[in-house]
């Protein structure tokens, strides 16, 4: 059961610094630059945010995984 418990954990932990790394990447685009490095914000690129949203996914996917998982281990104790 502890792993079961651990998966949906990890993947909420894995949810959430996906979600807290596109947050802070859009954020500091948004943020006036000045000087030497202005000339305005630079967009991401895909290949830039490929990973962080592929760690989304797994992260999503690993969480309903964890559920189903951690529901069928409930219903086979009882």
């Amino acid at each position: 059961m502890k792993r079961h418990i651990f998966l949906i954990v990890w993947s909420v932990f894995v949810i959430l610094l996906s979600s807290f790394f596109i947050f802070y990447i859009y954020w500091d685009l948004n943020q006036p630059k000045i000087g030497p490095m202005g000339n305005g914000p630079t967009a991401p690129t895909f290949i830039q945010m490929l990973p962080i949203y592929c760690a989304l996914m797994l992260g999503i996917l690993n969480l309903a995984a964890g559920i189903y998982r951690y529901n069928k281990y409930k219903r086979e104790q009882y």
